[in-house]
C-alpha cells in the first residue's frame, strides 16, 4: 500500500487546520481532563514519597522508601499515559474519519494499552541503539513512526505494528521525514506562545499524521474489541466507503440518484436507499472517506 498513496505538506496542515477549529472545544476538554489525570497519578505518589522520607526523618530507610514509591509512581505514570494515548489516538481518528468522536471516548477502554507499552520499549532500545550513529535515531523515528496508530487503530502486537509501519514507510522516508520537521517546527512555534499555541499546533500536527497514515495503510481497520464493518460505521478493510459508489447504491448511481423510470413516484418500499446502505452509516466514513478523497 506505501507506494498508493501520497500528500502534500500544505494539503495536509490545511486539513488538520481545519479539523482542529471544528472540534476545538472538544479537543481542549479531552487534553485538560488527560493532563489533570495524569498530573493527579503523578502528585498522590509524589506525596506519599515525600510524606515518607519528611516522616521517618534522619533514618536510612526513608529515602529508600520514599524512592520506591516514586519508582511506583513512575511505572502508574506510565500505564496511565499509554492508556490515554491509546484512547486519543482513536479518538483522533474518528474525527479524521468523521465518525462521532464524543469526550467518553478517552475513557474507552484499555485495548492496545499493553502493546502500546512494550513498542515504547522496543522503540525506545532501538533509538538508543542508532543514536551510536547520528543518523541511526532519525531512522528508527522514521520507521516506527505509525507503530502506535497502528496498535490503536488496528489492535497489532508491538512486533507486527512496528514491521508494519516499517512497510509503510518503505519507499517514503524522505516524505517522512520532511513530515517530522514541519510536525517539529509547527509544535515549535506553538511552544513559543508560553506552550499554549501546542493546544492548537498538537492536534494540528497529529490530525495531519493520521491523515497520511490512513492514505498510506488504506483507510485503517476495525478497532480492538470493534467487530469487523460494525460500530462507528467502519468497514472491514477500511472505514471508508468504496470509491466507486460515490456513496449511493450502483442502481441509484446509474439513474442519477432518481426512482426508476416507468414511475413518478418511487415503488412502495423502494425508490430511496435502503436503511443501511447507499448513505455511509450514520457517524462513519465520513472525514475525508471514499468518493471525495482527502
Amino acid at each position: 500500500m506505501n507506494g498508493a498513496a501520497s500528500w502534500e505538506v500544505g494539503e495536509v496542515l490545511s486539513k488538520g487546520w481545519d479539523l482542529t477549529k471544528s472540534n476545538i472545544g472538544l479537543i481542549l476538554g479531552v487534553t485538560v481532563v488527560m493532563g489533570l489525570i495524569i498530573g493527579v497519578v503523578y502528585g498522590v505518589f509524589y506525596g506519599i514519597s515525600m510524606g515518607i522520607m519528611i516522616g521517618l526523618g534522619d533514618s536510612s530507610a526513608g529515602p529508600l522508601i520514599g524512592g520506591v514509591v516514586m519508582l511506583l509512581g513512575m511505572i502508574a505514570m506510565l500505564f496511565a499515559m499509554m492508556y490515554f494515548m491509546m484512547n486519543y489516538i482513536r479518538f483522533m481518528i474518528k474525527i479524521v474519519r468523521g465518525q462521532g468522536a464524543a469526550f467518553g471516548d478517552l475513557f474507552a477502554g484499555t485495548q492496545g494499552m499493553f502493546a502500546a507499552i512494550g513498542a515504547s520499549l522496543l522503540i525506545g532500545i532501538a533509538s538508543a541503539l542508532g543514536s551510536i550513529i547520528i543518523v541511526g535515531g532519525i531512522l528508527v523515528a522514521i520507521a516506527t513512526f505509525f507503530t502506535m496508530y497502528l496498535i490503536a487503530d488496528k489492535g497489532l502486537g508491538p512486533i507486527d505494528a512496528i514491521k508494519e509501519s516499517m512497510n509503510m514507510a518503505k519507499g517514503r522516508w524522505v516524505e517522512i521525514l520532511i513530515w517530522l520537521l514541519v510536525m517539529a517546527g509547527v509544535n515549535f512555534v506553538g511552544a513559543l506562545v508560553c506552550g499554549v499555541g501546542q493546544l492548537v499546533t498538537a492536534p494540528m500536527t497529529m490530525f495531519g499524521s493520521i491523515i497520511i497514515y490512513d492514505r498510506l495503510s488504506g483507510g485503517g481497520g476495525a478497532a480492538p474489541g470493534m467487530p469487523a464493518g460494525g460500530g462507528g460505521g467502519m468497514q472491514a478493510g477500511g472505514g471508508y466507503p468504496p470509491q466507486q459508489q460515490g456513496g449511493y447504491p450502483p442502481q441509484q448511481q446509474q439513474q442519477g440518484g432518481y426512482p426508476p423510470q416507468g414511475g413518478g413516484y418511487p415503488p412502495q418500499g423502494g425508490g430511496y436507499p435502503p436503511q443501511g446502505g447507499g448513505y455511509p452509516p450514520q457517524g462513519g466514513g465520513g472525514g475525508y472517506g471514499g468518493g471525495q478523497g482527502y
